[in-house]
């Protein structure tokens, strides 16, 4: 079964407390793979690797009750947004996994977040 990158990244437990910055998965990944290079696992690149790793320390399901509540009184967002978020500001995620430039998980350049 092919799973999209949407369904992969929702493939997660729990997310721990405050996370380091999202890096550049390919200067992260090129600068391991001069160390220890990596190799496809289960058909995913490690650059896909990066990206999943990612939904799935950020990402978690919570009962839509739950979610209700999160928004009334947590000034966190429900953990799906802090993936959707961050990774739909990024091209690197769509060239990764070959995204089209309607897809859901790409925002066009003239509205992507960009901090740095």
């Amino acid at each position: 079964m092919r799973m999209t990158p949407i369904a992969i990244l929702f493939l997660a437990t729990s997310p721990a407390s405050s996370p380091p910055a999202l890096a550049s998965p390919t200067a992260t990944t090129q600068k391991a793979q001069q160390t220890k290079p990596a190799v496809a696992i289960d058909g995913f690149t490690p650059e896909q690797q990066f990206f999943i790793g990612w939904g799935r320390f950020r990402g978690d399901e919570t009962r839509p009750e739950t979610q209700r509540l999160m928004v009334q009184g947590d000034p966190h967002p429900v953990a799906k947004y802090r993936v959707i978020g961050p990774l739909s500001n990024l091209p690197e995620f769509a060239k990764t996994f070959g995204c089209k430039a309607d897809a859901a998980m790409v925002r066009p350049a003239d509205k992507r977040c960009a901090v740095w």
